[in-house]
This record gives C-alpha cells, sequence and structure tokens, in this order.
C-alpha cells in the first residue's frame, strides 16, 4: 500500500511537472513573434472572429492580409468561396467566422475583431456584459487595443477600439506590423491612419 501511494504522489508530481512546463511555454508568446502563432509551416491556420456587423468584414480581411504579408504565409489547401452567413453577410471560408459563445475553445486560435459591444468572442475574452454601457469599459474614443489572450494552450489575439474606426486603427498596425516592431502581451493605438498611429504597451 505505501509503495502504491508513493508512486501515486511522483506521478502527480510528474503531472504537475508537465503541467507547469505547458503553460510556460503557451505564456512564452508575445507580440513580438507575431504572426506566429497563427501560421504554421507558411499556413493560415486561425480563425479570424467577428460580430454579425458587416463593418468588421473590412477589417478582418485586413487580418488575413497581414498573416499572408508580400504572399509569405499563404493559405491552406482548403477552398476559398464567399458565403453567406444567413443574415446577408458574406464571409471568406473557412478563415472568417462570426462569433458565438463556444468560439473560444480549445480547439483553434483566433484573431477576434471588434469589442465586447459588437463581438460575443471579444465578450468572453474579456469576461464581460455585451449591454451597453458595460461593453465599453475599458475602451476610451480614439484608442484601442491589441491584446493577447491564453486559454486552454490555445492563442487569442483581440483587436477592439471604441468605435469601428479606432478598431481599423488597430488592425491596420497588424496589417503593416513589421514596421511597428510589436512586443509585449498588450498594446494601445492611438492617432489615426490618416496622419499618425502610436503604440504603447499597455496594462490588461
Amino acid at each position: 500500500m505505501k509503495s502504491f501511494v508513493k508512486i501515486l504522489g511522483i506521478a502527480l508530481f510528474l503531472l504537475s511537472l508537465l503541467a507547469a512546463i505547458i503553460y510556460s511555454d503557451a505564456e512564452k508568446f508575445d507580440l513580438s513573434m507575431y504572426p506566429y502563432p497563427f501560421i504554421a509551416n507558411n499556413t493560415v491556420t486561425a480563425l479570424v472572429v467577428i460580430g454579425p456587423d458587416s463593418a468588421d468584414l473590412s477589417a478582418a480581411n485586413n487580418v488575413l492580409a497581414s498573416l499572408e504579408w508580400n504572399n509569405f504565409y499563404v493559405r491552406e489547401e482548403k477552398p476559398i468561396w464567399p458565403i453567406h452567413d444567413g443574415q446577408g453577410l458574406k464571409l471568406t471560408y473557412p478563415y472568417i467566422q462570426i462569433a458565438n459563445k463556444s468560439t473560444i475553445n480549445s480547439s483553434v486560435n483566433t484573431v477576434v475583431v471588434g469589442g465586447p459591444c459588437a463581438n460575443e468572442a471579444a465578450a468572453v475574452l474579456m469576461n464581460t456584459s455585451q449591454k451597453w454601457p458595460e461593453c465599453a469599459k475599458g475602451f476610451e474614443e480614439g484608442k484601442s487595443i491589441i491584446r493577447i489572450y491564453q486559454t486552454d494552450q490555445r492563442t487569442h489575439l483581440l483587436v477592439a477600439g471604441y468605435s469601428k474606426r479606432d478598431t481599423t486603427n488597430a488592425v491596420y498596425i497588424l496589417k503593416d506590423y513589421l514596421r511597428y516592431n510589436l512586443s509585449g502581451l498588450s498594446i494601445e493605438v492611438s492617432g489615426d491612419i490618416t496622419k499618425e498611429l502610436n503604440i504603447k504597451e499597455a496594462l490588461y
């Protein structure tokens, strides 16, 4: 009996050590490594998740463009064609999808475009409501965020602003990521694409 308890104790210790190592590896990812881990073997492996508002579709396509910078990264060998989500919104299958409660799961990395007011997946990541004004908490007009979340060893990138324009500014940073030298786990974007954009490290 004692030997069994000893073996069980060792097994539990090794499992906890393995979990710690895995968790540590996941935490090593930061924005300086973008577009990893949303590409693998020169292949787009992430979903770009938007709300039901078609205004975010253009921003989502710009995210895909950032993952395929100068054709260095290529899409998976899957059919690409416009489809409808039932609400008349054209999506680029299989990369751009409408958010739902189960979007944020352990099976895939995601880039979530739009804040909690517009995107249910963003509300899940930020653990907040989709109701106004709660959904706008932490956002400021003229500013946006690019922020990393880890769930079950998957990485989710939130790209969101107070308004559609602010979100577009943040997406532009990703589209031109080589120019902006991204770093850290969360950055704040200010300014406007028609003039000048500025980034700085931001707290969660």
